[in-house]
């Protein structure tokens, strides 16, 4: 990401791009098939950069808000940090809602963990409280590990939920 907030490519032979230039831009995971998905935490969206370089919105609006659906019926309230697991799902840090969600390929968002409440408790699904929610990693085994900033932890959900 580059002094606008837009993302840069850098190719391995020095050459410089900006595949897209508004700002916003927060996350940043492929999906080893030549995609790139990005979040964009002014219009509470996430986004894909196809491989062949259209740039698309795959859930959420231009307004904050909370609600599971698919595409633009979906809600997001400052989505931060994402990353692609294993099924080509891609898991969100919604920061503004406290909570982690999924999406699946056919662009239908669930829920994972937290419930819109910020607070620190461990627990399986919405008994889950985060506070601030930023950055997202799939560990080997599928687990997702959650950087809750503002708890000042590195938090798991095991790949059972919990």
């Amino acid at each position: 990401m580059g002094d606008s907030n837009g993302i840069r490519e850098v190719t391995t032979t020095g050459q410089v791009s900006t595949p897209f230039s508004e700002g916003g831009v927060s996350g940043l995971a492929p999906d080893g098939k030549g995609n790139f998905y990005f979040t964009r935490f002014p219009n509470d969206s996430i986004q894909r950069i196809a491989s062949d370089g259209t740039v698309s919105v795959i859930a959420g609006s231009q307004y904050a808000g909370f609600a599971d659906g698919t595409g633009a019926a979906a809600g997001f309230n400052q989505p931060h940090g994402l990353a692609v697991d294993s099924s080509g799902n891609l898991i969100v840090a919604d920061t503004g809602n406290a909570t982690i969600r999924m999406i699946t390929p056919a662009g239908v968002v669930t829920t994972l963990a937290g419930s819109q409440t910020s607070g620190s408790s461990d627990g399986a699904g919405a008994a889950a409280l985060f506070n601030g929610p930023t950055d997202i990693a799939i560990g080997p085994s599928g687990e997702i590990f959650v950087s809750d900033s503002a708890n000042h932890t590195i938090r798991e959900i095991s790949a059972t939920g919990s």
